[in-house]
């Protein structure tokens, strides 16, 4: 069973950094939080490689441009992550993705918990807006009046990739409730990959119609529907898991923990992987060592 963790180092300029204020924060803690990875992948019997910002990065960026003009640097970085997993898919049988930022703080083996021969490892997204998100738990038309109610959102808000995905999903007559999946941690093997297909023949089809719905009536007002677009890549991730119908084992704040901006001071240092949103690593000095 051959396996690989890998990770993305990609130099921003700041005119780049979109509105995560934070970014730069991370410079100076990125070597140790790469030996923090390369550890874990050698306690998990793991290959370890890291992505930087080269051609390959590059032409995809140039190329989700031409789908859409108001994609961003910043959103590419996540998109990239499928596009670097198809690639390894070809080399190995299981892939875990660790943002840069997160940091695993276990001996346990992350790849021997999770069953990636079942199903993908993901966790669903928080906001802070978190009481207005369905998850299954409230009726549509109650979510919708409180997502209108949300004063401001912006392009990586979860509130607009709930919003597309829901759309698509209707389009195509299916009424589930979509998780909406936080990617700083992705579990999958080459199987799964293939069903995934992110950037299959039907890629530049979806991503047009998620920017056609900017101009089109929805049931959600224009200050949320004029960031529809492929963004950061969650909201298709979410579709496609759906539609593609694979499974997802659901991964729980032990095995996800993030830690945001709104939960400041309430750090779980005891979780196996803590995905420091807020790059805020001196709140855990003890961890990141």
């Amino acid at each position: 069973m051959s396996r690989v963790i890998f990770t993305l180092d990609i130099q921003l300029k700041e005119s780049e950094y979109h509105d995560d204020k934070n970014y730069a924060d991370i410079t100076r803690f990125k070597e140790s939080l790469k030996k923090k990875h390369e550890d874990y992948a050698t306690l998990c019997g793991a290959d370890y490689k890291v992505f930087y910002r080269d051609g390959l990065f590059n032409d995809l960026h140039q190329g989700l441009k031409l789908l859409d003009p108001t994609q961003e640097v910043y959103h590419t970085i996540c998109c990239y992550k499928f596009f670097v997993c198809d690639i390894l898919a070809n080399q190995y049988d299981e892939v875990f993705y660790f943002d840069l930022d997160v940091v695993p703080n276990t001996t346990e083996n992350i790849f021997e918990h999770f069953d990636l021969s079942t199903g993908i490892a993901l966790a669903p997204s928080y906001s802070p807006h978190r009481d207005f998100m369905p998850f299954g738990e409230r009726g549509f038309q109650t979510y919708i009046k409180a997502a209108n109610a949300v004063p401001e959102v912006d392009s990586r808000s979860v509130l607009v990739k709930y919003a597309f995905v829901r759309n698509l999903l209707m389009l195509d007559g299916i009424y589930d409730e979509p998780d909406i999946w936080n990617t700083g941690i992705i579990g999958i093997d080459c199987k799964s990959v293939q069903k995934l297909n992110y950037f299959g023949g039907d890629f530049k089809e979806i991503v047009a119609e998620i920017c056609d719905m900017r101009n089109e009536h929805t049931f959600f007002k224009k200050d949320i529907t004029q960031y529809f677009g492929l963004n950061d890549g969650e909201g298709l991730l979410s579709y496609l898991t759906i539609t593609r119908d694979l499974n997802v084992h659901k991964m729980d704040d032990l095995w996800h923990h993030m830690y945001k901006e709104w939960n400041v001071g309430w750090l779980n240092n005891q979780a196996h992987m803590i995905h420091f949103i807020n790059k805020r690593f001196e709140d855990a000095p003890n961890i990141l060592r």
